[in-house]
């Protein structure tokens, strides 16, 4: 049986795992379309 402290962190650790991919993915996403604006300009 898992405690609420583990259970806690255990939720923060996974919001903040989420956040990071969220944040890499937009970063990946803004450097694709900025080398997209490159070769069209």
């Amino acid at each position: 049986m898992v405690s609420e402290h583990n259970e806690k962190e255990f939720l923060y650790c996974t919001k903040k795992i989420m956040n990071d991919l969220i944040l890499a993915d937009e970063k990946r996403r803004l450097m694709l379309d900025k080398q997209k604006n490159r070769k069209l300009s």
